[in-house]
């Protein structure tokens, strides 16, 4: 200590840098406020490892409680016991070992309550508590199972199929296939959904044929009235306004049988007229043969009449009308 010291304003030793030396006293004092803080500091370190194991058992006493409840099919009770305990958990510390334990008894319990839910149609609920327990495990098998089972009955108890929640239900299942491919309670409502969904797709598609039926011309059936019967085909033969034209030749009735005496065309009634362009489709060729004949002369009407008409001579020509040669006129029939 140097001979002559520096003092300050108020009497307190100056150092070499300017900075006033603490007395003995002061750092005695300043040593025991340190030894204090840490003193408090350890008991508050204490008291929230206390407070933090509370929260433990008390949350595994209400688990257990929720367990014993379900094995009495006290549902009810057993989510009581298990939203008791998920409770007990909240704010368990910022310690990571905490938070990690933590973590794994609330994904323990979102289980637990989902399963409780699903025994009460609380299907909502059951997706809610699986999803929380996915974000701590996005592979958790039952978390995955469960609410596909949710999801699954969602889309079955609407008043119409669900489709998009059935297709959410099979993305469960096959997530919980991928991380456990022998899992047959999985495998077996996943095969069940698709043949629901399946069987849906169908009846939607002949829906809506039904649909567009009877907006395009179908009729709608009404129940307890009885079928009416189709309304009968459009005639053969339909009128034509020219006929004024001259009357070439007429059937009435006839018919025509092949040498054995079996009839290939009957009850044959037409008129054909001048300038007229008849075309004959369908039928059996034979029959169709059997009437170009008929009309060309080659065959006599077997039943009824075949009768040709020779057209009358204009004025100022002689009076007896010429013959129609029929071969002429109708030769080409037999070709149709």
């Amino acid at each position: 200590m140097p001979l002559i010291e520096e003092l300050d304003e108020d009497g307190n030793v100056v150092d070499e840098d300017g900075c006033v030396e603490e007395t003995q006293e002061e750092m005695e004092e300043k040593d025991e406020g340190k030894r204090r803080w840490r003193e408090k500091l350890a008991a508050m370190e204490k008291e929230e490892k206390e407070r933090v194991e509370i929260q433990f058992s008390a949350a595994e006493e209400q688990r257990n409680a929720g367990n014993e409840r379900l094995a009495q099919s006290d549902i009810e009770g057993a989510c009581e016991s298990y939203e008791q305990a998920l409770s007990d958990l909240t704010l368990v510390g910022n310690e990571p070992e905490n938070r990690t334990r933590a973590e794994k008894a609330n994904t323990a319990l979102h289980l637990n309550l989902a399963l409780a839910l699903l025994k009460l149609h609380r299907y909502e609920d059951v997706k809610f508590q699986c999803s929380s327990a996915l974000l701590a495990d996005v592979k958790n098998v039952k978390a995955l199972y469960r609410r596909g089972l949710a999801q699954a009955a969602l889309a079955r108890n609407a008043a119409l199929f669900q489709e998009a929640e059935a297709q959410a239900a099979c993305a469960d299942f096959e997530a919980a296939l991928a991380a456990e491919p022998a899992n047959a309670e999985a495998q077996r409502e996943l095969a069940k959904l698709r043949a629901e969904l399946r069987a849906h797709e169908r009846d939607l598609a002949k829906k809506q044929k039904e649909t567009w039926s009877q907006v395009f011309g179908g009729k709608t059936v009404i129940e307890g009235e009885e079928d009416l019967p189709p309304p009968p085909p459009p005639p053969t033969v339909r009128p034509c306004k020219n006929t004024n034209l001259h009357l070439v030749v007429s059937a009435e009735g006839a018919g025509v049988v092949d040498g054995q005496g079996r009839p290939v065309l009957s009850d044959l009634s037409m008129e054909l007229r001048q300038s007229w362009c008849v075309g004959l489709t369908g039928g059996e060729p034979v029959a169709r043969s059997a009437l170009g004949r008929l009309l060309s002369g080659e065959a006599k009407a077997a039943t009824g009449r075949v009768v040709v008409h020779p057209k009358e001579p204009k004025p100022g020509r002689r009076k007896d009308p010429e013959p129609i040669d029929s071969s002429f006129l109708f030769g080409g029939g037999a070709l149709l």
